[in-house]
């Protein structure tokens, strides 16, 4: 059996990279080092696998009061 792979959906990519546009959000995952396929019509495409666990996980907060 092979790895099933999820394609990021596009308010998954923005969201990623902080930008709506194309252009932006290429310019953006080459400066994170992620790595895309981008389509004809310029979208962008990205597996899941290439996105580093750090960025794909919530972060947890906490807080300590002192007291």
């Amino acid at each position: 059996m092979g790895v099933a792979l999820k394609v990021l959906a596009p308010k998954e990519v923005q969201l990623l990279t902080g930008k709506k546009r194309c252009h932006a959000q290429v310019r953006e995952l080459n400066h994170m080092g992620i790595n895309y396929r981008q389509r004809s019509d310029g979208s962008v495409v990205i597996v899941d696998l290439d996105v580093p666990v750090s960025l794909s996980k919530p972060k947890e907060v906490c807080f300590t009061f002192n007291g």
